[in-house]
């Protein structure tokens, strides 16, 4: 379902009695679809990928409150989504390795399966690293 021709203006919007209907559904790529809003996808609890990529989500907090949601999520892509590339929702500036993308402490720390972010595996220190900055610990023993 990815990359739709939408008009100017438009948006894909998953129907929550549809959804409900899915729960066994593994892999959804609904990258580029100029997407706004994830509170269907809520009810797709089989889901293992999940490719948002490239879409408008404007904020981290609502999207976190649906992601957390899937208990079975182990990869997961936001790139190319406004807080994605702004960082405006964590006051990260750099973190050590492969844990560089802004947004990682906050979904790293709310996904607890989640084994891959955004194309980069989440090792178990980047996992150790995330939370204890989520934390507010000190993690220079990681750097």
């Amino acid at each position: 379902m990815d990359n739709q021709k939408l008009g100017e203006g438009q948006h894909l919007v998953f129907d929550p009695r549809s959804c409900k209907k899915l729960q066994q559904l593994q892999v959804l790529n609904s990258a580029g679809n100029r997407m706004a809003a994830l509170q269907p996808l809520q009810e797709l609890r089989g889901l293992r990928h999940l490719d948002l990529g490239g879409n408008l989500l404007p904020d981290l907090a609502p999207a976190l409150e649906v992601l957390s949601r899937l208990p079975n999520l182990t990869t997961l892509d936001l790139r190319g989504n406004p807080f994605a590339s702004s960082g405006k929702q964590s006051n990260v500036k750099s973190v050590v390795g492969r844990c560089h993308r802004r947004h990682w402490e906050t979904v790293v720390g709310a996904c607890s399966g989640l084994q891959e972010l955004d194309g980069r595996r989440i090792t178990p220190a980047c996992r150790a690293m995330m939370n204890a900055m989520r934390s507010g610990k000190k993690v220079n023993q990681w750097e």
